[in-house]
């Protein structure tokens, strides 16, 4: 039986981890811009603003790499070679979702 027979969430984590991240990329450039471009100020709270996206990008980004390695599968189901990868990316994504 190939990995393909068994089901898979992973695409759909995909597309909306990636479609979220998207999505606040797209809202944070619009106020950066804003802030700079029509308030000619920018202050504490889009620095905060800033570091926020910045963790939540790489988030999304191990997530998406997860994906590739077996997330969103029963773990019995996902390849031998994928386990440390994607144990690998569990930590990751993990501590980043904690701070």
């Amino acid at each position: 039986m190939s990995t393909e027979d068994f089901p898979d969430r992973g695409p759909a984590v995909f597309a909306v981890t990636t479609a979220t991240s998207v999505l606040a990329t797209v809202f944070v450039a619009a106020r950066i811009v804003s802030r700079i471009g029509i308030v000619r100020s920018v202050s504490w709270d889009d620095y905060i603003i800033i570091l926020a996206w910045f963790i939540a990008f790489f988030l999304c980004l191990t997530i998406d790499f997860g994906t590739h390695k077996g997330l969103g599968r029963h773990d019995g189901n996902i390849e031998h070679v994928d386990k440390p990868g994607l144990r690998m990316c569990e930590y990751v994504f993990s501590v980043l979702y904690v701070r």
